[in-house]
């Protein structure tokens, strides 16, 4: 199955392992509210002890959040969830968090993951900036991209091609890509700072475990500081 699945399957499951641990560092490096940007079915809030207590709120588009608020209708969170009904293509992210919790004075862990490959450029060079620009010093960002597959030349072009090809297939075509160079260097445009890139070695090799070794390991995570 994991290799029916283009090593779908092994790769979802060590992204979510490696975000994991990402939250849990910022939370008890003293980091006490987390918005989900792009939430679809995260579940961080309901599984992540170090979560207890902590504010969570999940911002995503309406249509989902029905979904996903039915679906854990007979779950009890561990965190304080808020939900918020907003498609930052058009929303004011700022404006969407006013009648939450969430407290533009105090440090967030911004948590994107499996977003960014779904936009186009520009809207991840604004939707980075915006986030930046709510943060205050001491705040996290912690977000996935896809990491250009094909290694140059003809046949990399083939393959990067093929993985497109796939995706829109599936209906969530990739818009953008990124390598280490070029996303370190537009979270830091963005404002944030000390940026660290990740991927499927390195989530692996914390779990002792072998990396997924198809397509999908091109898709790596950064997180970065606002200080």
């Amino acid at each position: 199955m994991a290799v029916g699945l283009g090593g779908l399957n092994v790769h979802a499951a060590l992204r979510m392992t490696a975000v994991d641990a990402e939250v849990e560092r910022a939370v008890l490096a003293g980091i006490r509210q987390v918005v989900v940007v792009g939430a679809g079915y995260d579940s961080r809030a309901w599984r992540l002890e170090a979560l207890r207590g902590a504010s969570v709120v999940e911002v995503d588009r309406p249509a989902t959040q029905r979904r996903k608020r039915a679906a854990m209708a007979d779950l009890t969170p561990l965190a304080d969830v808020q939900f918020v009904a907003a498609d930052l293509a058009e929303d004011s992210l700022l404006l969407a968090l006013a009648p939450t919790s969430w407290d533009r004075q105090r440090p967030t862990l911004w948590v994107w993951e499996a977003v960014v490959p779904y936009l186009d450029d520009s809207a991840v060079r604004s939707t980075a900036t915006g986030l930046a620009e709510l943060s205050a010093p001491g705040s996290r960002l912690v977000t996935t991209f896809a990491h250009p597959i094909g290694g140059g030349g003809l046949a990399g072009a083939f393959v990067e091609g093929g993985a497109r090809l796939v995706f829109e297939a599936l209906g969530e075509p990739l818009r953008s890509s990124y390598d280490d160079w070029d996303i370190t260097a537009l979270v830091t445009e963005a404002g944030f700072e000390d940026p660290v890139v990740t991927g499927a070695s390195e989530w692996a090799r914390a779990v002792g475990q072998d990396a997924p070794r198809l397509v999908f390991a091109a898709e790596r995570l950064v997180t970065a500081a606002r200080r």
